[in-house]
Order: structure tokens, then C-alpha cells, then sequence
């Protein structure tokens, strides 16, 4: 469980600067926000990265504003949950598995319920 309000992973944007091209996808919140997951994730890694498919799942809460006192209901509104677990996958690569291509199943949740954190769960999917 990492505590801390998420930060969404958007889309590397390109420009060109001085004829140079320069890509950028990362903010301050995001970058702290990675590193928190990252080094949280190092602290329960097995000796050696994941090998195989893997199951991440992954339950943000929120703080819900005085609008939705109700915990536990559904988080419907921006970050987007895709760009959510995006910033988990990428902060976990090298440091849980070897590459986020692994994940063959992923599920996420959004919910108003304070503390602001994730929760993430990885196993290695059975082999059949």
C-alpha cells in the first residue's frame, strides 16, 4: 500500500526546440508519485524480477470532497484509471518483473475513501 494521492501517467508529448526534438511525460507529482510506489515495491520484492504473465490489480481511494461524504463510492472522475495504472506498471518495471508486457491481467478500481493511496496486488498467473 502506498499512501499519497495518485498521479496519472499521461502520454509522452514531442516538441522541437532549437531543431532538436524533446519529449516530455513527466511532472514533478508524477515523478514523486513513482518513486513512492517504486520504493515501496522494493521493499516486498522477491530476490529475483518476475518471470511469466502476471495479475496486478490495483485499488486507488481517493478523498472524497464534501459533496460525496458516503465512503466507498465510486471514483468517476479525472485522473483516468488507465493513465492510473500506467504510473504503477512503469514504476514496478525493474523493480518487481522485467517488463510491464508481462501483465496479462490487470484490474483497477477508483473509490472516495480516505486515506488517499494504492493497493496493489501481483501474483503469477497459473500456467495451463
Amino acid at each position: 500500500s502506498v499512501r499519497g494521492v495518485a498521479a496519472p501517467q499521461g502520454s509522452t508529448k514531442a516538441f522541437v526546440v532549437k531543431g532538436r526534438a524533446i519529449t516530455t511525460n513527466k511532472t514533478p507529482a508524477l515523478t514523486a508519485w513513482r518513486n513512492a510506489i517504486a520504493d515501496e515495491a522494493r521493499k516486498v520484492a522477491p530476490p529475483a524480477l518476475l518471470e511469466g504473465a502476471l495479475n496486478v490489480v490495483c485499488y486507488f481511494t481517493f478523498e472524497p470532497p464534501k459533496s460525496r461524504r458516503k465512503q466507498g463510492m465510486a471514483h468517476y472522475q479525472r485522473p483516468d484509471i488507465d493513465k492510473l495504472l500506467r504510473a504503477v506498471l512503469d514504476a514496478c518495471t525493474g523493480v518487481l518483473w522485467h517488463d510491464d508486457a508481462q501483465v496479462c491481467i490487470l484490474i483497477g478500481q477508483k473509490v472516495y475513501l480516505s486515506p488517499p493511496r494504492v493497493e496493489v496486488v501481483v501474483r503469477q498467473c497459473s500456467s495451463s
